[in-house]
């Protein structure tokens, strides 16, 4: 039988789930586990050493995350200055650009709880059909995204609705600019991937996530599933 099932891949946001099935626990995969702390220092260690050689202690940057996390949180309030003021798209993308969050985070599901009865969903009849999608998906995703290092991503199949992965990722680069050689910067590492970014600032978001919704649906496609358009 072939499924005509919906797919979902928010960016940015992790939903928070209280009520976690703790006896389906051990179904659940990690696929890697890191802290943050260990990615920065594999990722830009060696490129902090190099910015900091020769200056003096006041312009040496000590904790590239501290640094890349105060950023941030100066951005967001910039950014929400600008918004209030009407700031347009394009000024708002480039406080984006300069103050760049210190991860990112992707949930990424197919199907949903009640379509053919709840066949997809956790514990339903079909499962590990749903999950061997997200398995295959999950295992070639650093390949298409080198430049977003994965630190952190889990499979769910312990609470209510479908499985589903949580993939946190660093989105980094090394072309020329300000900062580190090697650094955070989500706008450098779509243009390395061929993900180009508009006057807006989010077409390389869009791009990445149209890139990523057709890998998942040509596995699906393999295994029987159709990715259809849904409502969201």
């Amino acid at each position: 039988m072939a499924y005509d099932l919906t797919a979902s891949i928010h960016k940015g946001r992790t939903i928070a789930v209280p009520h976690a099935d703790k006896e389906r626990g051990h179904l659940n995969v990690c696929y890697v586990d890191m802290s943050l702390e260990e990615a920065y220092q594999l990722l830009f260690g060696v490129a902090l050493e190099e910015y900091n050689r020769g200056k003096k202690p006041s312009r040496q940057i000590k904790d590239y995350l501290k640094h890349i996390t105060a950023q941030y949180e100066e951005g967001e309030r910039k950014l929400q200055e600008a918004r209030s003021r009407g700031a347009s798209f394009k000024e708002q993308a480039r406080i984006k650009s300069r103050c760049p969050k210190p991860y990112y985070e992707l949930v990424v599901g197919s199907g949903s709880s009640d379509a053919y009865n709840g066949a997809c969903r956790c514990g339903g009849d079909q499962e590990e059909l749903a999950v061997k999608v997200l398995d295959e998906y999950m295992r070639d995703f650093q390949n298409r995204n080198p430049h977003l290092f994965v630190f952190s991503s889990w499979s769910h199949r312990d609470e209510a609705g479908v499985p589903h992965i949580h993939i946190d990722y660093i989105p980094w680069t090394d072309l020329e600019g300000r900062g580190l050689p090697v650094r955070v910067s989500e706008n450098g590492a779509f243009k390395q991937q061929g993900l180009t970014t508009g006057e807006r600032g989010d077409s390389g978001t869009i791009a990445f996530q149209y890139q990523e919704r057709q890998a998942l649906s040509e596995i699906a496609r393999k295994h029987g599933i159709n990715i259809v358009e849904g409502k969201h």
